[in-house]
């Protein structure tokens, strides 16, 4: 009996050991392969940095720059230098586009910017600015654009027809290169551009908003044009910021009426639906 019972377990002691063996091998295998998988990570890093970013012929030799009237090639060289990249003194394959397009992107007044590697030894930048839309008059005084975007005071080029906008509610809450959440100088914003789109807007020279916050409205100082005379210098236009479109076609027939008849206007308020009431 003890025989047989030897000559049974014999195949199950073969199958253990073949099993065994078999997970010997595979960990062997998997063991192999992270080694060479290791050894092609570190190659490609040594030829990475042999043949590029150690390679003198990556050098940076120049710096391709679009200038604006606010960011000379000057000044955007000094923010390069700020950051450790000076041209001579860097390998092109080493600089980080990233934190360059990041540290332009900061720059309230850069709206779009654009950061490439042209080999063999060249960093081109490319932006656009915001332009300003209206000054703020506030402490300290600001800029906006169409957008909405804060923008610093200090900006050249900036035309002397600017609107302004008087009566800035938390003027501290205003940070250069965000966004307000301003819902009257956003409806400001709307209706300079309802001016610039419609028909009718050539007889509105705006000089001057002033954001009546309790009122909801928004009241305009227009500037006289050479063309017509149905605006005074200095004329008041008083326009509700809910049902601004309604309002300035009720506006449009008041001045289509006005230059038919030559008549003109000093002060009108189209807040009201009916009988709006227009000062000559």
């Amino acid at each position: 009996m003890s025989r047989k019972k030897t000559t049974d377990n014999l195949p199950l002691t073969l199958t253990g050991t073949k099993k065994a063996e078999r997970a010997i091998r595979y960990t062997i295998g998997i063991v192999l392969f992270l080694i060479a998988g290791a050894g092609l990570v570190i190659a490609a890093r040594l030829i990475n940095q042999h043949f590029y970013r150690a390679n003198p012929h990556f050098a940076l030799v120049n710096v391709d720059i679009n200038p604006t009237p606010n960011y000379s090639s000057n000044r955007v060289l000094t923010i390069l230098s700020e950051m450790g990249i000076e041209i001579g003194r860097n390998n092109l394959m080493n600089l980080k586009l990233k934190a360059i397009h990041e540290r332009f992107a900061r720059e309230p007044l850069i709206k779009t910017v654009e950061v490439r590697r042209i080999l063999p030894d060249t960093l081109r930048i490319r932006f656009t600015e915001r332009l300003p839309a209206a000054l703020l008059h506030c402490t300290p005084p600001l800029h906006i654009d169409a957008e909405g975007v804060i923008l610093p005071y200090n900006i050249k080029d900036t035309p002397n027809t600017l609107p302004h906008f008087t009566g800035v509610r938390n003027p501290s809450r205003l940070v250069p290169g965000e966004k307000t959440d301003d819902q009257m100088l956003a409806a400001a914003l709307r209706l300079l551009q309802l001016v610039r789109t419609r028909p009718d807007g050539r007889y509105l020279d705006i000089a001057l908003i002033q954001l009546d916050y309790q009122q909801r409205h928004l009241r305009l100082i227009v500037r006289a044009l050479p063309f017509s005379p149905v605006f005074r210098s200095g004329a008041q236009v008083t326009v509700p910021v809910m049902g601004m479109n309604a309002a300035l076609d009720r506006l449009n027939d008041i001045i289509i009426h006005k230059v038919k008849t030559n008549g003109t206007i000093s002060a009108v308020d189209v807040t009201y639906v009916n009988r709006v009431n227009v000062i000559p």
